[in-house]
């Protein structure tokens, strides 16, 4: 697991645009099926039962955006303020990275992102927004922005939501029942960008079987 490399300055300036070490290879996870169900299947045991032990905490793990694939558009860069590489694109639509996972036991997936927001405020016009996909169920628009109402230009622990195309209204992006096993999680860019500051950015992807799992436990936003 990636270790973020701490005490750097954490006065929060513009992200450093070097892109450089991008990996180009397509990653299995872009070839999701469009327009399947959100949530998975559990398997079932011939008296109905899935046959797994209920999971509470033991898949809980944290998923770094420089440990991930990126393919162009998407690029990795130097956050200052965190001392992390994270991920974007200046492309919109286009440039994706994808990053792996291992469950040990069948359960509900809930999943937390560090992004980047230049404009707090909920206005869906001017809200920073990302494209999230598990496996190959249904790839959602996350307007992460409508959640980041207060100061411009921090970097926010947010529960990732599904975007109902309607102003800022979302739903909980969960899926129920994913079965033990490899997954990968696909971020993939939604709007561009010509500046250092004013792109969607991400940095790190926190999963739990537990609902009110705290992100922040596995790695603690800086004060700006």
């Amino acid at each position: 697991m990636k270790q973020p490399r701490m005490g750097a300055t954490f006065a929060l300036i513009a992200l450093s645009l070097t892109w450089s070490g991008c990996k180009t290879e397509p990653s299995e996870a872009e070839a999701g099926s469009e327009g399947s169900e959100g949530t998975a299947t559990a398997s079932e045991t011939a008296d109905g039962s899935s046959g797994a032990a209920p999971c509470t905490n033991e898949d809980d793990q944290i998923l770094w955006a420089a440990d991930g694939m990126v393919v162009a558009p998407m690029a990795l860069e130097d956050a200052t303020a965190l001392d992390l590489q994270v991920a974007g694109s200046r492309t919109p639509e286009m440039g994706t990275l994808t990053l792996e996972l291992t469950t040990t036991c069948e359960g509900p997936i809930h999943m937390w992102a560090m992004v980047w927001d230049a404009n707090g405020g909920i206005d869906p016009e001017n809200a920073d927004s990302i494209y999230v996909q598990l496996d190959d169920y249904e790839e959602r628009a996350w307007i992460y922005g409508c959640d980041t109402d207060g100061p411009d230009m921090l970097w926010h622990w947010l529960s990732v939501r599904a975007w109902n195309e309607d102003g800022c209204e979302h739903e909980p992006y969960v899926i129920e029942s994913l079965p033990v096993g490899e997954h990968t999680i696909t971020i993939r860019g939604r709007e561009g960008g010509v500046g250092g500051i004013d792109i969607a950015a991400f940095a790190a992807m926190v999963v739990s079987h537990v609902e009110d799992t705290d992100p922040a436990a596995f790695y603690e936003i800086p004060e700006a």
